[in-house]
């Protein structure tokens, strides 16, 4: 099985406790993101978004797919699923509006792929 991992934005607080085996990331930008990524190639991913650009969100897409990382993005804030996001379309699956509490519902999706 491969190795996961939460990045989560150090502005976003603490990720939850009890979710078993991961790595947990924390970042305070869209370059630290890709870097984090970079030096986990292969990782499954649960990527908590924070407010990118739509610049910011492409180059984060095209290290999601560069990296080979299998990733869901969690989103803090509600999203209407129809505006055009490029992170969004990198990854496999989109939780939006639960906050911190997407990332087991997350992890327990990829678990299960």
């Amino acid at each position: 099985m491969s190795p996961i991992a939460v990045f989560v934005p150090l502005e976003c607080g603490e990720v939850p406790d009890g979710l078993g085996e991961v790595t947990v990331a924390g970042y305070e930008s869209q370059r630290q993101l890709c870097a984090l990524m970079a030096e986990m190639p292969g990782v499954k991913a649960v990527i908590v978004s924070m407010d990118f650009t739509e610049e910011e969100q492409g180059w984060i897409a095209d290290a999601i797919r560069i990296v080979n990382i299998t990733a869901i993005e969690v989103r803090c804030d509600r999203w209407d699923g129809f505006t055009p996001s490029r992170l969004s379309a990198a990854c496999r699956g989109v939780i939006s509006g639960f906050g911190m509490a997407g990332v087991p519902a997350a992890l327990a999706i990829l678990r299960t792929s």
